[in-house]
């Protein structure tokens, strides 16, 4: 009896979904509150996603994590804190919401792709949940979406979030590179005589309206199908990528996304609700993931250079460009927000770094957009055979800090340790970890709890997970800091973001500061920066600890931002400039101790509102000197407190102060 009792239990608990086991984690103590989930199933169980909504209106930024066993046991759970909304009627209408979040809009960029529209939200805002509008709006010049929350009581925008996302820089199988096509059959075709599968629908743009600037920018408002197939029912085009009215580019996107979508579905069971929209043959020299035709769901888009290089010939881009599309669908990342170490990239980073490593998943190389490459005189858009390190190649630009990332997954697929395929079950395995609060330090950890729960249900042995982990911890992603270790003596091309304001939105910190080991013996080090004339910076030095910022978010536009806070001394200049530091000086330097520098962009007493949250490409140095020397004093630059010299190509402006909090 006891036999049959135990044999029921256990068929009780196989029947079990794992979304029926994911929901015992979850609190029922609220009535107000439920729970959409969503299972992602993968070779190690199940992640199951809860995405809340308060009195049947959905909560941005947060979800609830279960991981689920296949056995239907919860191995562990991330629950995020909701509170009682004060406010549960809107006094704002949708169309006046749209107002201000277009006022918005016209802050980041020109022009409008498509109408925009909103939905009412709840927004969490200081852990407080505000009732918004949660509207979407685009912007032409550059061509971007955003979706800005705006509160439905008083008009104040509470955050922006940018939701597109981009890459930097017979069918052929990769690219034109390749020499002559090859004659495939189109998989997954409906009845319709154009390119619509049951992965991807492709069309071309036939208006575009053009911006000035070196990318371009397109509506995609009214679009065509070129590719019309003939009575044999074959695609079969004629090649022009410097044509706007190019066949072969439908072609081209419609192959290799219907080849990575088809691949995720059958091996991972991960397919979007509907096709995805692929549009090309229009004039900007990037591709972008994003809803660029207004009508609320992602598309992939492919421009063309004014070299003749067409973006959607190149499979690598089209493959990046659809990881973008999973990321959105799997995970929930932000593209920049801000803490006590400055601005944080890590959302943007880490997308960017997943789409490449999607693309190499697909094509087997480091090499990602070869092609395209050409279009900006490069062997590629990126290269990620070499070894990267975090926090040491973080850069402050998110297609070069996700470089990390794919670096770290071509060491684990070209490890003879690690079974084929398994750099794709981690990807599936870690995303839906990912939630508002990304860092690269949770994504690290994320990677090895995939690799945790492989282990657990044999997709993996201990030499491969010992290998796995062994790549993470080499490029240091779960340990990776917000400091780069300083080697005295190198140099660190960074992207500092440029506000163009005033006041506290003066200063735009980096994401990362500089970790500078003074030597026992040192009597002398340089800081040193150089930028273009016209670039504003400060320097903020403290000794022993990293420098601390108050992170805030800017008021009317909704994005995060930080300002220095915690800090020994300071110094502002514009153009080649930096500090000396000397024992003794009120720039002090103290052998045997170690020195943050955090270094952020400045924009003087002039505000530039034609170049507001532009990047700007600074190099930071140090210099060491071990003798006993006076102090130095350029012609023409301006010093004070006896270790500073600043700006030696001519000083635009000079602001020092000294703080300690």
């Amino acid at each position: 009896m006891s036999i049959m009792v135990l044999l029921f239990a256990e068929m009780a608990v196989a029947s079990v979904s794992p979304v029926e086991a994911a929901r015992s984690a979850l609190p029922d103590d609220r009535p107000e509150v439920t729970w959409q989930a969503t299972d992602h199933s993968w070779r190690g169980g199940s992640w199951v996603v809860f995405e809340p909504r308060v009195h049947d209106l959905p909560v941005l930024e947060r979800r609830a994590t279960v991981d689920v066993a296949p056995d239907a046991r919860v191995r562990a759970s991330t629950l995020p804190a909701l509170s009682v909304p004060s406010l549960t009627a809107p006094r704002l209408t949708e169309s006046e919401a749209v107002v201000y979040a277009e006022a918005l809009a016209e802050r980041l960029g020109e022009g409008q792709l498509w109408p925009a529209w909103g939905e009412l939200v709840y927004q969490p805002v200081d852990d407080e949940l505000q009732l918004a509008w949660s509207v979407h709006v685009s912007t032409a010049s550059p061509p971007a979406q955003w979706r800005v929350s705006v509160d439905a009581a008083s008009g104040e925008v509470l955050r922006t979030n940018k939701i597109s996302a981009s890459a930097g820089a017979d069918v052929w199988s990769r690219s034109p590179l390749e020499g002559e096509r090859t004659t495939v059959e189109l998989a997954n075709l409906g009845e319709s005589d154009t390119l619509a599968g049951d992965y991807v629908v492709t069309a071309s743009c036939v208006t575009a309206e053009l911006g000035d600037d070196l990318f371009g920018a397109t509506d995609c408002g009214v679009s065509e199908a070129l590719a019309v197939s003939d009575e044999d029912g074959d695609f079969f085009f004629a090649h022009a990528p410097e044509s706007f009215d190019d066949p072969q580019a439908e072609v081209q996107v419609y192959h290799h996304v219907d080849r990575i979508a088809s691949w995720l579905d059958e091996t991972y069971g991960f397919r979007h609700a509907r096709p995805l929209r692929g549009f090309v043959n229009f004039e900007m020299a990037n591709a972008f993931y994003g809803d660029f035709d207004g009508d609320g769901v992602g598309d992939v888009s492919f421009g063309q250079a004014e070299a003749g290089v067409d973006f959607a010939y190149d499979a690598d881009v089209v493959y990046h460009e659809f990881g973008h599309s999973v990321v959105g669908a799997l995970a929930a990342v932000p593209g920049l927000t801000a803490d006590k170490a400055g601005l944080e990239w890590a959302g943007g980073s880490l997308n960017e770094g997943v789409a490449d490593v999607f693309s190499m998943l697909l094509t087997a190389s480091p090499s990602v957009g070869p092609y395209v490459g050409e279009a900006f005189d490069r062997s590629a858009i990126r290269e990620l055979a070499e070894d990267r390190r975090c926090p040491d190649d973080l850069r402050g630009e998110v297609h070069r800090d996700g470089e990390i990332l794919g670096a770290v997954a071509w060491n684990i697929m070209t490890d003879p340790r690690v079974p084929e395929g398994t750099m794709g079950d981690l990807l599936m395995g870690a995303l839906p970890q990912w939630g508002p609060d990304i860092s690269w330090k949770k994504a690290g950890r994320s990677f090895q709890v995939a690799a945790d729960d492989l282990l657990e249900v044999g997709a993996m042995g201990p030499e491969a997970h010992a290998a796995v982990n062994e790549h993470l911890s080499a490029g240091n992603l779960p340990d990776c800091g917000r400091a780069i270790p300083v080697v005295l003596g190198e140099s660190y091309d960074m992207y500092m973001m440029k506000s163009g304001l005033g006041g506290d939105l003066a200063r735009v910190p980096l994401g990362t500061q500089f970790e500078i080991v003074v030597p026992e013996d040192a009597s002398s080090i340089w800081f040193d920066i150089t930028s273009e004339p016209t670039v504003g910076w400060s320097i903020f030095g403290r000794l022993g600890e990293p420098v601390g910022h108050d992170a805030f978010v800017v008021e009317g536009l909704g994005i995060g931002t930080a300002v220095p806070v915690q800090y020994d001394w300071t110094v502002d200049g514009f153009g080649p400039g930096g500090v000396r530091l000397l024992p003794g000086s009120d720039f002090p330097l103290q052998p045997g101790s170690t020195l943050y520098v955090s270094v952020s962009s400045w924009s003087g007493d002039a505000l530039d509102f034609d170049s507001v949250f532009d990047l700007e490409r600074i190099t930071v140095s140090t210099r060491l000197s071990t003798a006993e020397e006076g102090v130095e004093v350029v012609p023409g630059a301006c010093s004070s407190g006896g270790g500073l010299a600043v700006g030696w190509l001519g000083l635009a402006a000079l602001a020092v102060a000294r703080r300690r909090a």
